[in-house]
């Protein structure tokens, strides 16, 4: 049924007759890229699927201009229709997107959005054609739709509300009021549409909608979510002139770390052929492709820059924004498999879907502010390039065949031994301050190498004199099956020490537990290291004696790391938990059992360790 026939048989010519009314506009049409035949198809197509939709209704296209037009409902029964016909355009919208050259013919995956508003009111058929329908609802419908329109909602007046069904008016939700049309409602208002598309490791799709947004609006502000950087080279040859491009992507040294844990389970549960096929490499990938980007952009003078986040790799894809709050995203989320039957690494994405987001939907908007949060917290936590190569020099230094030279890493336990003693006024007995920070250094340096870590802390007696040494504590050393890190001169029983100068051990540990402790070197007598806290006037300075050694009868090795006093067994801990240090040692121990000195110096005023050196040379004992 024509417009004409439609108010000739139903209205008659002078009539007022109550219309309902829908305003269809095409967001942006524009803007759209595009030649002229791709974008007049498209729209075309738009127009003969709202009159396919139509045939079944007791309504007609008043106006159609190409980008949108007004349909006129017959209401005098109620709503319910026009509100049935508007969210089934609505909900046809991703449809017609999808048909890819056959509605939609825009390039570039381009997407039409429609803006839907209902109004009803008073409308006067003058003379029977529809292009001299007279009344304020009509023209303030086709003047002022814009202000109350959500793109890619219907939105509805209350003058539409009050006449739908229950089940209906429950699915509205109430927007807000504006001065001329009164309240504001949007159907299923807490309810988006968003399209997901396919994508793999060679797929352009991310590409091309980066191309086809940027045509359509301006942007100025590009927020690239990556794991591996594999395709961020190829990336930088897009045009991306006016856009200030700024990349996550993950830390490569982090991404090693976990790597190098992953493959160790994997060689503990397959066969060496199979973990070939299996191992996981990818902070190889990462570091090459970031120097690439990192160079190419300082070579071309573009605006980009990246930081490189530690935690596990979540969203890949992009995120556009301007300064007038415009924004979209092409976004995914990245996959984990505990171990993958493919192998490599845990965070696939040889397929992963991808939601496509427009800011101009109110709900995709606040999906969008989510998304570039997550990004700034990344951003923010995140590290420089130069930053990452000097974690890097750091992690070579930290690595399990430089520092395993002095510390074992064998898969055995540790046991940190330390002592405390009840004072007055304490109900329980206390740790010294500086005991206490070694211990600390220590748990903290071993779990950086994933080494589980036990404590065993026994009570002082009041008298350290004969063999004063608590026989639980002993028992409890000589069952751990691992290696024990005895710390501070009051932590080594008196039959350990005993043991080790028979075995030609080169320090003896003299006056434990009285105001003058000191150590003595066995052959060279006149060699007695006294605290120079313990000078007239004192000085912020201390010795430690640290040693390692085999472990009589059982498994695993001893540490020893005692100062004269505290601050010198808090200097031995920052010492050898230092990986220069460390490095230094390695160059220095010949065998697996040694002994040497330390000296620390100590800053008062600021109650730090400020420096650590080797005092004495490694001697050996035990040949």
């Amino acid at each position: 049924m024509d417009s004409k026939e439609f108010l000739t048989k139903h209205v008659e010519p002078g009539q007022e007759f109550l219309a309902g009314l829908i305003s269809i506009d095409m967001v942006g049409h524009s803007k759209l890229a595009g030649a002229d035949r791709e974008k007049s198809e498209t729209k075309a197509a738009l127009e003969s699927l709202l009159k396919h939709e139509l045939k079944n209704e007791f309504a007609i296209i008043l106006t159609w201009q190409g980008d949108g037009g007004i349909v006129l409902f017959d209401i005098s029964r109620g709503c319910d229709e026009l509100i049935l016909f508007a969210d089934r355009i609505r909900h046809l919208v991703p449809l017609f997107n999808r048909t890819k050259s056959i509605l939609n013919k825009l390039p570039h995956r381009q997407e039409i959005i429609l803006r839907i508003v209902c109004h009803a009111g008073s409308l006067v058929n003058q003379n029977g054609e529809p292009g001299e329908l007279a009344g304020d609802t009509l023209n303030l419908l086709a003047k002022r739709d814009k202000e109350i329109g959500q793109p890619g909602y219907v939105v509805l007046t209350s003058e539409i509300y009050r006449r739908l069904l229950p089940e209906f008016q429950e699915r509205c939700l109430f927007t807000n009021e504006h001065p001329a049309f009164g309240k504001i409602y949007t159907l299923d208002g807490k309810t988006a549409l968003c399209s997901l598309h396919s994508n793999d490791r060679s797929s352009n799709n991310l590409k091309e909608w980066i191309t086809a947004t940027r045509q359509q609006r301006k942007f100025d502000r590009l927020l690239y979510f990556a794991y591996t950087n594999e395709l961020l080279y190829d990336f930088l040859a897009y045009d991306l002139e006016g856009l200030e491009v700024k990349i996550i992507v993950r830390n490569w040294v982090v991404e090693h770390r976990d790597e190098e844990s992953f493959n160790k389970i994997l060689l503990q549960k397959g066969s060496e052929i199979d973990i070939k096929q299996r191992q996981w490499f990818k902070s190889d990938v990462i570091k090459v492709r970031a120097k690439e980007i990192y160079e190419k952009a300082i070579k071309m003078g573009m605006p980009i820059d990246m930081r490189f986040y530690d935690i596990p790799p979540l969203f890949n894809g992009a995120v556009l924004e301007s300064h007038s709050d415009s924004s979209a995203a092409f976004i995914g989320i990245i996959k984990w498999e505990e171990f993958p039957e493919g192998g490599g690494s845990p965070y696939k994405l040889e397929e992963w879907p991808a939601m496509v987001l427009d800011g101009r939907d109110r709900i995709h908007a606040h999906l969008l502010q989510y998304l570039s949060s997550r990004f700034w917290e990344s951003w923010n936590r995140g590290l420089t390039y130069e930053q990452v190569c000097k974690e890097e020099e750091k992690y070579e230094l930290m690595k399990p065949a430089i520092v395993g030279k002095i510390w074992r890493f064998d898969d055995l336990p540790y046991l940190l031994v330390y002592p405390c003693r009840r004072i007055s006024n304490r109900s329980f007995p206390v740790v010294a301050f500086e005991d206490l920070m070694a211990v600390r250094l220590v748990e903290r340096f071993l779990n950086e190498y994933r080494v589980e870590v036990k404590h065993l802390n026994f009570e002082l007696p009041d008298v350290l004199q004969g063999n004063w040494f608590p026989g639980e504590a002993i028992a409890k050393i000589n069952d751990w099956p691992g290696h024990v890190v005895y710390i501070c001169t009051k932590s080594v029983p008196p039959s350990l020490m005993a043991s080790l100068l028979e075995q030609g051990f080169e320090y003896d540990i003299c006056s434990v537990g009285t105001d003058s402790p000191y150590l003595q070197h066995r052959r060279r007598k006149e060699q007695v290291l006294s605290s120079p806290t313990d000078q007239v006037p004192p000085e912020p300075r201390d010795y430690s004696l640290i040693a390692r050694l085999k472990r009589g009868g059982q498994e695993g090795y001893g540490y020893i790391l005692a100062g004269i006093r505290a601050m010198g067994t808090w200097g031995a801990a920052e010492y050898l938990t230092d990986r220069s240090n460390l490095q230094a040692l390695t160059h220095l121990v010949r065998e697996e059992q040694f002994a040497a000195i330390i000296e620390t110096i100590f800053n008062p005023d600021e109650h730090r360790i400020a420096e650590t050196r080797l005092h004495l040379a490694p001697e050996y004992f035990g040949k």
